[in-house]
């Protein structure tokens, strides 16, 4: 299980062969990490219609979504009320 203290940013390598209808997706910690799976792309070769795309994105824990989840309601709530 990955544990996630509160919150954190992640990155998401996704890499698409134009021979597979499958993409290769993979999560780093940091972007030293991802440049390491850049070099090792590279050292493979790359056809020229491969896809590789980074992402940063966000990983948060139950208790950061559940709070998150609660403002949007109260925020909703507080928007009804006005009109």
């Amino acid at each position: 299980m990955f544990f996630t203290p509160n919150n954190m940013n992640v990155y998401v390598v996704t890499h698409r062969y134009p021979y597979s209808d499958t993409d290769c997706v993979s999560v780093y910690q940091n972007m030293d990490a991802v440049m390491h799976k850049m070099e090792i792309i590279r050292l493979h070769g790359m056809d020229e219609l491969e896809e590789i795309k980074i992402e940063c994105t966000e990983v948060i824990d139950e208790d950061t979504a559940l709070e998150r989840l609660n403002n949007v309601r109260k925020y909703k709530q507080q928007t009804n009320k006005d009109d």
